[in-house]
Protein backbone atom coordinates (compact mmCIF):
# COMPACT_ATOMS: atom_id res chain seq x y z
CA UNK A 1 0.00 0.00 0.00
CA UNK A 2 1.48 3.27 -1.15
CA UNK A 3 1.50 6.14 1.50
CA UNK A 4 -0.85 7.89 0.06
CA UNK A 5 -3.47 5.35 0.45
CA UNK A 6 -3.99 4.58 -2.99
CA UNK A 7 -3.39 0.51 -3.44
CA UNK A 8 -0.96 0.09 -6.13
CA UNK A 9 0.33 -3.82 -7.28
CA UNK A 10 3.12 -4.62 -9.04
CA UNK A 11 2.28 -6.74 -12.58
CA UNK A 12 4.51 -8.24 -15.39
CA UNK A 13 3.81 -5.90 -18.63
CA UNK A 14 5.19 -6.58 -22.10
CA UNK A 15 8.90 -5.30 -21.14
CA UNK A 16 9.35 -4.94 -17.46
CA UNK A 17 6.12 -4.43 -14.73
CA UNK A 18 4.06 -2.00 -14.44
CA UNK A 19 2.24 -0.30 -11.41
CA UNK A 20 -1.98 -1.08 -11.67
CA UNK A 21 -3.62 1.95 -9.21
CA UNK A 22 -6.98 1.85 -8.02
CA UNK A 23 -7.92 5.34 -8.06
CA UNK A 24 -10.62 8.08 -8.55
CA UNK A 25 -12.37 8.57 -12.36
CA UNK A 26 -11.26 12.28 -11.54
CA UNK A 27 -7.89 11.29 -10.85
CA UNK A 28 -8.25 9.68 -14.00
CA UNK A 29 -9.50 12.47 -15.94
CA UNK A 30 -6.73 14.74 -14.54
CA UNK A 31 -4.43 12.54 -16.44
CA UNK A 32 -6.27 12.48 -19.93
CA UNK A 33 -4.23 14.40 -22.04
CA UNK A 34 -7.33 15.99 -23.80
CA UNK A 35 -10.52 14.38 -21.87
CA UNK A 36 -13.83 15.26 -23.82
CA UNK A 37 -16.74 17.03 -22.16
CA UNK A 38 -19.02 14.88 -20.97
CA UNK A 39 -16.18 11.69 -21.38
CA UNK A 40 -16.49 9.10 -18.94
CA UNK A 41 -12.86 7.52 -18.48
CA UNK A 42 -13.07 4.09 -16.71
CA UNK A 43 -8.93 3.59 -16.83
CA UNK A 44 -6.03 4.91 -18.26
CA UNK A 45 -2.70 3.61 -19.47
CA UNK A 46 0.23 5.79 -18.99
CA UNK A 47 3.18 4.39 -21.37
CA UNK A 48 5.54 7.08 -19.97
CA UNK A 49 5.19 5.86 -16.38
CA UNK A 50 4.38 2.36 -16.70
CA UNK A 51 1.01 2.81 -14.69
CA UNK A 52 -2.42 1.57 -15.06
CA UNK A 53 -5.33 3.08 -13.41
CA UNK A 54 -8.30 1.44 -12.83
CA UNK A 55 -11.44 3.49 -11.31
CA UNK A 56 -12.13 2.51 -8.11
CA UNK A 57 -16.10 3.16 -8.79
CA UNK A 58 -15.89 0.05 -10.91
CA UNK A 59 -16.76 -3.94 -9.55
CA UNK A 60 -15.98 -7.52 -9.82
CA UNK A 61 -16.57 -7.76 -14.21
CA UNK A 62 -16.02 -4.28 -14.64
CA UNK A 63 -12.93 -3.71 -13.35
CA UNK A 64 -11.19 -6.88 -15.07
CA UNK A 65 -12.59 -5.91 -18.53
CA UNK A 66 -11.12 -2.14 -17.97
CA UNK A 67 -7.85 -3.90 -16.60
CA UNK A 68 -7.35 -5.79 -19.19
CA UNK A 69 -8.63 -3.09 -21.57
CA UNK A 70 -5.46 -0.90 -20.57
CA UNK A 71 -3.04 -4.25 -20.33
CA UNK A 72 -3.79 -3.92 -24.38
CA UNK A 73 -3.03 -0.79 -24.79
CA UNK A 74 0.80 -1.76 -23.18
CA UNK A 75 1.05 -4.76 -25.71
CA UNK A 76 -0.04 -2.10 -28.66
CA UNK A 77 2.41 0.82 -27.66
CA UNK A 78 5.13 -1.56 -26.85
CA UNK A 79 4.75 -3.78 -30.18
CA UNK A 80 4.74 -0.96 -32.84
CA UNK A 81 7.89 -1.74 -34.63
CA UNK A 82 7.43 -5.09 -34.94
CA UNK A 83 6.53 -6.69 -37.77
CA UNK A 84 3.14 -9.57 -37.54
CA UNK A 85 5.16 -12.94 -36.35
CA UNK A 86 7.35 -10.77 -33.90
CA UNK A 87 4.15 -9.21 -32.61
CA UNK A 88 2.74 -12.75 -32.13
CA UNK A 89 6.06 -13.79 -30.41
CA UNK A 90 5.95 -11.00 -27.87
CA UNK A 91 2.36 -11.10 -27.13
CA UNK A 92 2.06 -14.90 -26.78
CA UNK A 93 5.29 -14.96 -24.28
CA UNK A 94 3.46 -12.48 -22.41
CA UNK A 95 0.23 -13.88 -22.23
CA UNK A 96 2.37 -16.50 -21.03
CA UNK A 97 4.07 -14.75 -18.22
CA UNK A 98 0.66 -13.23 -16.75
CA UNK A 99 -0.85 -16.72 -17.02
CA UNK A 100 1.98 -18.29 -14.63
CA UNK A 101 2.85 -14.81 -12.37
CA UNK A 102 1.33 -14.53 -8.74
CA UNK A 103 1.82 -11.12 -9.29
CA UNK A 104 -0.62 -10.71 -12.00
CA UNK A 105 -3.17 -13.56 -10.17
CA UNK A 106 -2.57 -11.63 -6.62
CA UNK A 107 -4.13 -8.21 -8.04
CA UNK A 108 -6.92 -9.94 -10.05
CA UNK A 109 -8.11 -11.20 -6.65
CA UNK A 110 -7.23 -8.01 -4.79
CA UNK A 111 -9.32 -5.72 -7.04
CA UNK A 112 -11.74 -8.31 -7.07
CA UNK A 113 -12.08 -9.72 -10.29
CA UNK A 114 -11.52 -13.27 -9.51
Amino acid sequence: MAKNKTPIYIVPSVYGELEVKLVSRATIRKRVTSPKRGEVYNGLYINEDHVIMVAKELHGSARVATLLHEMHHTVIENTLDLDEEAKCDVIGAFYYRLYNDPSWLGCLEELGCV
